[in-house]
């Protein structure tokens, strides 16, 4: 019987050193990445244990999107031109605005860039003018001289 708990005894020994570590050294995540520097220069699974060779991203070029041309309509005349007087501009990075005054019943109100009013649109709006363009025909609008 001695002899068959010796093999017993034996192996209850060898595993002591095992079983006295806690679990806290045998924790992974408790290791700092040092530890690991064999297995990064040495990978385990690459076929000629050369860590993997890193390139450098390539660099996307940045294609600007072309700006559409306006078209290129004539001056309206003084006739064609609508009969409205500049009296305002709001120029901002979220808005660009004009203020008209109505020669024929003294009106005011205002358009937006690329808002319409008989027959008009408001394109662009500049510090001293407002562009409109109507189907066939391009307006300037300014402001007048206080006359």
């Amino acid at each position: 019987m001695a002899r068959r708990l010796a093999p017993l005894f034996l192996c209850g020994l060898l595993a002591t050193p095992v079983a006295a570590q806690s679990a806290g050294e045998l924790a992974v995540g408790s290791r700092l990445a040092g530890d690991y520097s064999a297995l990064r220069e040495r990978p385990l699974f690459s076929p000629d244990r050369q860590p993997p060779t890193r390139f450098a991203p390539a660099e996307t070029p940045v294609i600007e999107p072309e700006k559409p041309k306006e078209p290129v309509l004539p001056v309206a005349s003084q006739q064609e031109a609508p009969q409205w007087q500049l009296i305002g501009v709001v120029r901002s990075e979220r808005l660009r605005s004009a203020l008209f005054r109505v020669y024929a019943d003294n009106s005011v109100f205002s358009m937006r860039s690329g808002e319409s009013r008989d027959g008009w649109t408001l394109t662009r709006v500049e510090p001293f003018e407002a562009v409109l363009d109507s189907s066939n025909a391009r307006a300037f609008i300014r402001f007048s001289d206080g006359q």
